[in-house]
């Protein structure tokens, strides 16, 4: 192997391992960001003053090309204005909440009122809500901050609700097995009883033929109580038990 083949090999196995290590620690090997506003001007100063950070952004200056790009990636992060062409920032922060729901949203805007503040973040669980112009560089890049991190918590108490679920799910089927094979464990005694009492009966009339009706009777009654009680209480003691009647009535007879 070459020395230039032998570098590769190492480095790509370097990469390999801090793969491993990020989605063990549950470190998102990315931080994505959709940025949607009708003004482009708004646009570039987001992007301007956001250069320079680790964050993978995107960004759609109407609702319909937001919406593309929603149903193709599930970002961490959305910050959306509310006024825009196509689908508008409530309807836009509806659709992630359904389709996308650890995606945080962020509301920047140039006006709120009350009444719309309170049902973002009480109805469509809006992280924060900023209004033009902001310092980016203080108080939003700690809500950015803040908002990765809520993703992150989201993702994870998701990915656990999820793991409860399966390990219910697996513990509904196991019961459901074991009463399957309890029912037909019921059912194999149950039959077993009624081919006990066609045989109880042929054999005491074709072997015990110069036996006194009346003994043959209480013959007949005795085994099959003795058949019934063993496929009705199917411990191992019973049936040793019974096992044990069972001879000494043959020996009587």
């Amino acid at each position: 192997m070459h020395r230039k083949q032998v570098v590769l090999f190492g480095y790509t196995f370097f990469l390999i391992k801090v793969i491993i290590k990020a989605m063990r620690e549950g470190v998102p090997m990315e931080r994505s960001l959709l940025f949607i506003n009708k003004y482009p001007e708004i646009i570039d100063e987001f992007t301007r003053e956001l250069a320079g950070q680790e964050i993978d952004i995107d960004v759609a200056n109407n609702g319909i090309d937001a919406a593309v790009l929603l149903r193709k990636k599930e970002y961490q992060i959305v910050v959306t204005g509310l006024t825009m062409d196509g689908f508008n920032g409530e309807q836009i922060i509806t659709y992630v909440n359904k389709v996308h729901p650890d995606t945080v949203c962020i509301i920047y805007t140039t006006t709120i009122s009350p009444a719309q503040l309170h049902f973002f973040v009480n109805e469509r669980n809006v992280f924060r809500v900023f209004l033009r112009p902001v310092n980016f560089r203080k108080e939003f890049f700690d809500a950015l901050n803040d908002a990765f991190e809520y993703n992150s918590i989201k993702k994870k108490d998701r990915e656990e609700e999820e793991e409860r679920k399966k390990r219910l799910q697996r513990n509904k089927n196991a019961i459901h097995e074991i009463e399957g094979f309890l029912v037909s464990q019921m059912e194999g005694w149950k039959g077993l009883e009624t081919f006990g009492k066609k045989v109880i009966s042929y054999t005491i009339e074709q072997f015990l033929k110069d036996m006194e009706d009346t003994r043959k009777q209480k013959l007949k009654q005795l085994e099959i109580d003795m058949v019934k009680k063993a496929c009705s209480e199917t411990t191992e003691q019973n049936v040793v038990q019974m096992a044990g009647e069972a001879a000494k009535i043959m020996e009587r007879v």
